[in-house]
């Protein structure tokens, strides 16, 4: 039932008529999930799945999972603009802004993040020719990606801490969806968020967050009313960007000229 619209991406969103129905079988493994108001077991009174269910492991072209879910929210922001529910990080002024939209769980976001991260950081944004927005999507398992950027943001962590998270996240994607099970998923991101000083019981409030699962819908809307149909998609100064920009010499090139006009 996924629909894959570009190949060579990692993820995909269905039409927003999709009807993608809650699953509340204790049982259901991850495949199954879908973003609700009680995403992982903790603190909440009622878990929608339990912490022994298998995480079944998604395909490596991962379908987006939660457009079906769009709850009609007003005023759709466009894809080559920031909005509040954004993360930014670089000058405000920045000649060049940049707009990614990325999932936390997709294996392409986390590829662009390893071989592209340390010369976008330190030659464009930190120089103030660039500002980077990121847009946050779901991509499959959906409740694990929303788990990672729930913790990159907890505790009200600013666009640089988020960034500073988002990318040791993306370094520790494969082992924390090794783990095989949500249980596995929620110690590693407990773990991980004892590193950064945040207690277990900040953590698991954050990863029940009704209003991070709010904040995505809105970036969902966004990401479709804008034709966004895979994940890493850039925008640069408002027009969108082909996927060879993932490419570290595309990207060095494309930002210089952008930079230079």
């Amino acid at each position: 039932e996924q629909r894959i619209e570009n190949p060579r991406v990692a993820g995909s969103i269905p039409a927003p008529g999709t009807i993608l129905t809650l699953v509340k079988r204790p049982s259901a493994p991850v495949r199954e999930l879908r973003v609700a108001w009680t995403i992982f077991p903790g603190h909440s009174p009622a878990s929608i799945f339990d912490q022994r269910a298998p995480m079944t492991r998604s395909p490596s072209r991962r379908a987006f999972a939660a457009g079906g879910l769009l709850l009609g929210f007003a005023g759709s922001v466009r894809a080559q603009t920031a909005s509040a529910d954004s993360m930014s990080i670089g000058s405000a002024t920045a000649p060049v802004q940049l707009i990614e939209y990325a999932s936390a769980a997709c294996s392409h976001c986390a590829h662009f993040h390893a071989t592209n991260w340390a010369t976008l950081k330190t030659n464009y944004i930190d120089t103030g020719r660039v500002r980077l927005t990121l847009n946050e999507m779901l991509t499959a398992p959906p409740a694990v990606a929303f788990g990672m950027f729930q913790l990159a943001r907890c505790g009200n962590a600013d666009g640089p801490e988020y960034f500073r998270r988002l990318g040791i996240l993306f370094e520790r994607q494969h082992d924390i969806l090794a783990t095989g099970t949500i249980g596995g998923v929620v110690t590693s991101l407990v773990a991980a968020g004892a590193e950064w000083g945040l207690s277990e019981t900040q953590v698991m409030a954050s990863l029940n967050d009704e209003a991070g699962r709010d904040r995505i819908m809105r970036s969902i809307n966004a990401a479709d009313a804008a034709g966004v149909t895979s994940t890493p998609t850039f925008f640069l100064n408002g027009q969108r960007l082909g996927d060879d920009f993932q490419l570290p010499e595309v990207m060095a090139r494309t930002l210089d000229a952008a930079a230079s006009h």
